[in-house]
């Protein structure tokens, strides 16, 4: 690493999101230079896409966005022992999608 001084710069700096730059702020860019001085253009900020967001997580059923906008629904694993009324369970996974399409549709 080569360290070199530059005195009476004319900075350009081209900011994402602020009009004026704040010293408390640490920013990620390019300085580039140019014929009437330097130039830093700030890069965009990059957020890590989640690949399937989960929009809603009930007892039995979960819901989930699709990187192509569709949405899936998953029914968590049932242990067959432990039922004792199929029609209790049935329903309560149907009040579950109601509730997750309701989550949906707002």
């Amino acid at each position: 690493m080569y360290k070199k001084k530059f005195h009476n710069v004319s900075l350009t700096c081209m900011l994402q999101g602020e009009t004026e730059g704040t010293l408390e702020k640490c920013r990620h860019g390019v300085l580039t230079k140019t014929n009437d001085g330097f130039r830093f253009e700030e890069s965009v900020k990059r957020t890590k896409y989640a690949p399937n967001p989960q929009l809603f997580s009930g007892d039995h059923v979960k819901l989930t966005r699709l990187k192509n906008g569709n949405y899936r629904i998953n029914v968590r694993e049932i242990d067959a022992s432990t039922i004792t009324d199929a029609n209790a369970l049935a329903f309560s996974i149907y009040c579950e999608l109601q509730t997750a399409y309701r989550t949906i549709v707002l």
